[in-house]
């Protein structure tokens, strides 16, 4: 074979010497079919050898794009994570412990972890995850395509219970052809449940435990009644085996979520309950400095030379202390960064999170342009999944009144969005956009849903219908020709 091999990669070329010219395509016509057929020759070997190298990469299950979305998820949510000592104890000790603990846990029962949006929920999940040293299993609800419906993330759930476990996945998916989950039908729904509450049982050793954390249950779709009939969530829990769930108490479906959390008696045991409340005085200190250190502008230390002016300080704090809340108080560190310590003008902060970040929208509109940010934001609003940044661009570029603006200097050979104008967008967004796993490719979406609630708010249902109307056009038409081009290709589904 190896000979073969050696034979096949041999090609023969016979090219005439002449004593006038030597070796010259400029003045011989056989010297330049010999260029172009060895030019030719060369571009099919290397083109048949990266084809034959794409079909030997190993396609990975999708589950385990899902598996790795929520684990990164898990770091980038708490990277920033400051105070909540007290709560982490609880967690850990609830997760970890085999016998009885200060807290007085109830084992058999979820641990239930409720408060507002926005005072820490998801990054206290997330960070008691890493913190655990025992079997354990996280979720974000919400954040990728098979964490938003109750039978996906059973499935998801099940298939890497079994994975841990090393037990047969034949009944949960097929992984020899399709490598997709195959769903039940609608009467095998309480099949698939029990299947889970099965592994669960196995799930836990006798002298470890085994921990499912789950967060923000209230952005469970209610298909199959998942958000409104609990009936996944074991009443009676396994012998070692822990569930830690989380959701808002605001909003429609956090008050629908918390009744029905009420009426299966897991809000009964005010032990396995934590309301999370804002946040005291030492921990905003706490937060703040650290904050304030990332960004480089401290006044707390000093070791910075972009720092805050006392007053500009004094302004920060007593703003946080009227809304204690982490999410504003991410948002008001990112306000002041953008003030000038030089600048003896009197300078103040939003009262709530709402007007913070409609100052943000605000802020990124000034500095690329009302025409592109609403544009480029209106098409992610409208995306069911989020989009990738070449979709994005291929959007925006089909608007004539962002390229006449982009353009209004020069004319380009190519009408096109520059992809450096989105990307600088993308880089003053800082974290508030992420990149997550949907449909085999990486799309970007909001990272809080009190961001995705605004932006919905300001470019979908906001004072210009008439980009919205195009936009959604835009979408429906980039699906149809992109599926009828290649039918392994997913697009993008409009809401």
């Amino acid at each position: 074979n190896n000979n073969n091999n050696k034979k096949e990669s041999i090609y023969v070329y016979n090219v005439d010497w002449t004593e006038e010219n030597g070796f010259s395509p400029e003045n011989e016509l056989s010297h330049l079919k010999y260029i172009e057929n060895f030019c030719n020759d060369l571009k099919s070997i290397l083109i048949l050898s990266v084809l034959e190298a794409e079909e030997n990469i190993p396609k990975p299950h999708p589950l385990v794009d899902e598996i790795l979305h929520h684990t990164n998820s898990s770091w980038f949510k708490s990277k920033d994570f400051q105070g909540r000592s007290n709560q982490l104890k609880n967690i850990y000790a609830y997760c970890s412990s085999l016998t009885e603990t200060e807290f007085h846990h109830n084992f058999n029962s979820p641990l239930v972890i409720v408060g507002e949006s926005g005072c820490g929920k998801t990054s206290l999940m997330a960070k008691s995850y890493l913190n655990l040293n025992c079997k354990k299993i996280i979720r974000f609800i919400g954040t990728s395509p098979h964490s938003c419906h109750i039978r996906d993330l059973l499935f998801s759930i099940c298939w890497q219970l079994s994975s841990i476990l090393q037990t047969s996945k034949s009944e949960i998916i097929d992984d020899k052809n399709t490598c997709m989950i195959v769903k039940p039908p609608l009467h095998e729904y309480q099949s698939l449940i029990s299947k889970f509450k099965g592994l669960l049982k196995t799930a836990a050793g006798s002298k470890k435990t085994f921990a499912l954390l789950i967060d923000s249950i209230d952005q469970l779709s209610d298909t199959d009644r998942g958000r409104s009939e609990m009936i996944w969530i074991p009443k009676h829990l396994p012998q070692n085996s822990r569930i830690v769930l989380s959701c808002v108490t605001n909003g429609n479906k956090g008050i629908e979520c918390v009744k029905e959390l009420e009426q299966n008696n897991f809000l009964s045991n005010s032990m396995n309950v934590i309301y999370l409340k804002p946040l005291s005085k030492d921990e905003q200190t706490e937060v703040i400095k650290s904050l304030l250190k990332k960004e480089k502008s401290c006044a707390l230390t000093g070791n910075y030379t972009n720092t805050l002016q006392p007053s500009q300080l004094n302004t920060l704090i007593n703003s946080c202390e009227k809304c204690p809340n982490p999410l504003f108080l991410t948002l008001a560190i990112s306000e002041v960064t953008q003030w000038k310590s030089y600048n003896p003008i009197q300078y103040s902060l939003p009262d709530t999170i709402s007007d913070l970040i409609t100052s943000f929208f605000n802020r990124l509109e000034i500095r690329h342009g009302h025409a592109l940010v609403t544009k480029c934001f209106q098409a992610i609003a409208a995306s069911k999944d989020g989009l990738t940044s070449t979709e994005i661009e291929d959007i925006v570029s089909l608007d004539d009144d962002v390229l006449n603006d982009v353009f209004q200097y020069w004319e380009p050979p190519i009408r096109r969005l520059p992809p450096m104008l989105w990307l600088r967008i993308l880089d003053d967004m800082g974290g508030w956009m992420v990149e997550r796993s949907s449909r085999g490719r990486n799309v970007l979406s909001w990272h809080h849903r009190q961001f995705s609630e605004q932006a919905e708010n300001r470019y979908l249902y906001g004072p210009e219908p008439d980009l919205v109307s195009s936009c959604l056009l835009l979408l429906s038409s980039s699906t149809s020709s992109t599926t009828s081009s290649t039918s392994s290709t997913t697009t993008t589904t409009t809401t």
